[in-house]
Order: C-alpha cells, then sequence, then structure tokens
C-alpha cells in the first residue's frame, strides 16, 4: 500500500516543524493528502503548534504542495481527479475498518453510511467547544499524539496505515519512567492476540496510544508545576 508515503509526509512535516520552517513543514504534510481524511485533526494541529506569525508560510507551503501534486497526477493520468470525485462521492464507508467510526456502523447497520463520520464530526465539534482549555490547547500543539485520535476518529482507514503511529511508539517507549514504555510494549503484545483475528478489530489501539499521550502531558505539565514551586 502507499502508507510508508504519509508516513514520509509526517516524518518530514514533523522535521521542518521541529527547525521552525513552516513553508516546507506545509509543503513535506501535503504527500499526507493521498488520504486527506486520515489526518485531519494533525494538520490543524501543525497550525496551532507554529507561531501565529508562521501559520500563514505553512498553509502556502501546504497549498503549494498540494497543486503540485494535483498538478502531477492530471499530467500522469490525464482525468484522473474526475475519476477521484466519482469515487468520492461513493467512498468504501461499507467496508470494516479499525475506526470508530466504521465499528458503531457495523452496530447499526451497513445501510447507515453516515454514521462513519459522527466520531470526526463530534471530535471538531469538542475542540471547538473547549479550545480554550488548558488540556485541550496542549493536545492541539502536540501533532504526534493528535494523530493517533485522527486515525481512530477517521471515517475509515486500514491496519496499514496505524504505521503513522510509530512516533508516538517511539516518544513514548523512550520515557523515562517505566510506567509509558511497559504500556505501550503490553499493547503490541496485545496485537498478537489469537481472539482478534481480523483487522477492523484493532480500533482500540490508537485510542489506547492516545490516552497514554494524554498521560504523558498530564506528567510533563506535573513536572513544571514542581520545578515552578522549587
Amino acid at each position: 500500500q502507499i502508507s510508508w508515503i504519509l508516513g514520509l509526509g509526517l516524518a518530514l512535516g514533523l522535521f521542518f516543524l521541529n527547525r521552525q520552517n513552516a513553508l516546507l513543514a506545509g509543503l513535506s504534510l501535503s504527500l499526507c493528502l493521498i488520504k486527506p481524511h486520515l489526518l485531519y485533526l494533525t494538520y490543524l494541529s501543525f497550525l496551532f503548534y507554529l507561531p501565529t506569525g508562521r501559520r500563514f508560510k505553512f498553509i502556502i507551503g501546504f497549498m503549494s504542495g498540494t497543486a503540485a501534486l494535483a498538478g502531477l497526477a492530471e499530467l500522469i493520468a490525464p482525468g484522473i481527479w474526475n475519476q477521484w470525485v466519482a469515487a468520492f462521492e461513493k467512498p468504501p464507508v461499507y467496508f470494516k475498518t479499525p475506526t470508530i467510526g466504521s465499528l458503531i456502523q457495523n452496530l447499526f447497520g451497513s445501510q447507515h453510511g453516515w454514521l462513519v463520520y459522527t466520531p470526526a464530526v463530534m471530535t471538531l465539534i469538542i475542540f471547538g467547544l473547549f479550545r480554550s482549555k488548558s488540556i485541550f490547547i496542549k493536545i492541539l500543539k502536540d501533532p504526534v499524539g493528535i494523530t493517533a485520535l485522527s486515525l481512530a476518529t477517521a471515517p475509515y482507514g486500514w491496519i496499514f496505515d496505524q504505521v503513522l503511529l510509530l512516533p508516538l511508539v517511539f516518544r513514548l517507549t523512550s520515557r523515562k519512567d517505566l510506567f509509558l514504555p511497559l504500556s505501550v510494549i503490553f499493547l503490541n503484545i496485545q496485537g498478537f492476540s489469537p481472539w482478534m483475528p481480523a483487522q477492523h478489530d484493532y480500533w482500540w489501539y490508537p485510542i489506547a496510544l492516545f490516552a497514554l499521550s494524554i498521560l504523558e502531558i498530564n506528567s510533563k505539565i506535573d513536572d513544571t508545576n514542581k520545578v515552578s514551586r522549587q
């Protein structure tokens, strides 16, 4: 599949984001638009992470990369965007995939295709309502952690798209305290459980990693408060 391109785009985006190069961060992240629905929260997170003065450069880079990729695709395969629009009108919402939306749809019946979009819509509403809260600000400014939530609440996605969780896995396992690294190891061991034979059974994995990322954020807040009191 093409998940390695998504991983490349995210890795390059994070690389340039860390160096405050907003233009190249946006340009790199545009590679992820091959599957635009997967990282809908990550795009927002990049904007929140960057200082206000550099957000416009990020948008310019993102849009420039989008236009370049769209033009290249049309050049290689004329008429491909007409095919894409036709396909997008009937997305594969009836497939069982490791997302919360797919789980909800399977519970209520595949004829209710709109159900796969409800987790993403509710997530955006919640962040919109509580965007001024400290914990929500920190989550929005964490593109590595919020990627897990984005994958879990996306309308649909595949098990191999979870390769985008590797930056978060590496970050959590590099912590000095044992709880978070051991928790990640346990989650990955659970992935080999015989009672979860199908790929759509793994909708819980990104949710669990996202929960650990919140614990990591809270531990950093506690450490900062201790230092300030000292």
